[in-house]
């Protein structure tokens, strides 16, 4: 059985762990407050509304919270909300999709942390590190939960990755 193969089936095993874990261990709504706004952003952007946000930050002005209006989204970077967007076209605007967005970050994460191991440290390393990134709680919550958080970690560890081609 090639290397390739073996890799494939840790995968594989992995995301039917993750699946498990999924269905018995995270609750059925997004309960981060990032990935709600940044939800409320793509809704905005899937329905032709533009790069908007409906809602506001508790001011400490009790009528803040009673205007129906939208703003221009001017501080949260555009990454995010558009993957969502992706998304949301492709699998209709709900939790699902957004729970789909980190989960295909997620995945990418663990490609991208298997690659940087097996060139500096080889195979053997590549796999574990797989095992250790895949099967740590608190980025399992994050990437089905719908935190951002992973989509962060994805960044940074695909930022290692190509920094390490040019060695």
């Amino acid at each position: 059985m090639n290397k390739f193969l073996i890799s494939i089936t840790m995968s594989a095993l992995l995301l039917l762990s993750l699946t498990i874990f999924g269905l018995f261990k995270v609750e059925r709504y997004i309960s981060f407050s990032d990935s709600a706004k940044y939800a409320d952003i793509a809704k905005n952007i899937v329905n032709g509304e533009g790069y908007l946000r409906s809602f506001t930050f508790f001011s400490g002005i009790k009528s803040d919270a009673n205007f129906n209006l939208s703003w221009v989204a001017d501080w949260p970077p555009p990454f995010v909300p558009i993957s969502i967007a992706l998304m949301f076209k492709t699998f209709g605007i709900s939790d699902l999709s957004i729970r789909l967005t980190t989960l295909l970050f997620f995945v990418l994460t663990l490609a991208f942390v298997y690659l940087l191991a097996k060139k500096h440290y080889g195979y053997t390393a590549g796999v574990l590190s797989l095992v250790a990134v895949g099967f740590n709680f608190d980025i399992l919550k994050y990437s089905l939960s719908g935190g951002t958080e992973i989509i962060f970690i994805f960044e940074i560890v695909l930022g290692y990755y190509l920094l390490s081609l040019n060695k």
